[in-house]
């Protein structure tokens, strides 16, 4: 009823695992069950909480044929966080509410986990929009857990277990959303810290660049706050700053910080030189191309011809020698 039957054979027809079931050598029966699974979770993605899908094979046809009961079409409706203790609960709610794209807490990613997009670090706010229909499947579970998971940790809870409830409502055709906090966990407060890869920087000038105080809780934000400053400061080939989760007896995070320096510039500390001010600026600029869709062209010419090349994140590289 809410989707044309056109539309629902073409969406089928282009789904992953009805094209496999479709191979010649697939039994009959093990290609109708995935014809109804894909199709029931099809329209439990799109609020159907409640679909069912039959499939018949039509002897005068040949056809196989689908029967759909749609059910009720279920909406977002409230939105509420419970068990909370230490975590503040309307800050939560808050936080969790943003519009994305978000980037995820790396120490929740999973290698098994259903991606939106290309990038296994994003993920797609908001949580909840009350009114929209709400997904009954497993990304759509998989999307609410990241997106709490992302909130919680801006907010220094990177171990917090939690459920996520759909509490459904059909007769008046919504569904409550339910934040359970099952266990809050220890905040990420940092107290020790370890360097790897410094030969030319110390240590002391490594935490001072990136604002660490002992003791501090490091949140989400600060994490990537604490890289960004690195990058920035142009002494480093490559950088990571983690979070480590405590071990054993421990109680507290620990701040993992491996580097890879550039062997021939000045250590932090001093001032760079106006060559590598130069350098650095440019480097700067060349990495934000892509966001700012601007070309990289470089012209030289002399007694003997004209070369000019061009990066565009856009258009590739060309080069043209006259």
């Amino acid at each position: 009823e809410s989707f044309a039957a056109k539309e629902v054979k073409t969406t089928l027809l282009a789904d992953y695992d009805v094209i496999l079931a479709s191979h010649p050598s697939t039994p009959y029966a093990e290609y109708t069950a995935t014809l109804a699974k894909r199709c029931r979770d099809a329209f439990r993605h799109n609020g159907f909480a409640s679909a069912q899908v039959d499939v018949r094979f039509a002897r005068q046809t040949g056809d196989t044929v689908l029967v759909i009961r749609e059910g009720p079409r279920l909406r977002a409706g409230a939105l509420s966080v419970a068990g909370a203790r230490r975590i503040d609960a309307q800050a939560l709610k808050k936080l969790v509410q943003r519009d994305g794209p978000l980037l995820k807490d790396p120490l929740r990613v999973r290698e098994d986990e259903p991606e939106e997009d290309d990038d296994p670090l994003k993920i797609e706010g908001p949580l909840w929009s009350p009114g929209e229909p709400v997904r009954f499947s497993s990304a759509g579970d998989a999307r609410r857990t990241a997106i709490v998971e992302t909130a919680l940790a801006e907010m220094g809870f990177h171990q917090c277990r939690f459920r996520c409830d759909l509490l459904p409502d059909p007769k008046n055709n919504r569904a409550d959303l339910q934040v359970v906090l099952i266990d809050e966990g220890p905040p990420a407060l940092v107290e020790s810290v370890v360097i790897r890869g410094l030969e030319k920087n110390t240590e002391a000038a490594v935490l001072r660049e990136i604002g660490y105080r002992r003791g501090q809780l490091v949140t989400l934000s600060e994490l990537r706050s604490m890289n960004q400053r690195l990058r920035d400061s142009g002494r480093f080939i490559t950088h990571d700053v983690s979070l480590q989760p405590p071990l054993g007896e421990e109680k507290n995070f620990r701040l993992e910080i491996n580097v890879l320096e550039y062997p021939h510039i000045t250590p932090l500390g001093r001032p760079l030189t106006d060559v590598e001010e130069v350098l650095l600026k440019f480097h700067r600029w060349a990495s934000e191309t892509e966001r700012r869709d601007q070309d990289i062209v470089y012209r030289s010419q002399n007694e003997e011809g004209r070369i000019e090349a061009i990066i565009s994140p856009a258009r590739g590289a060309t080069l043209s020698l006259q």
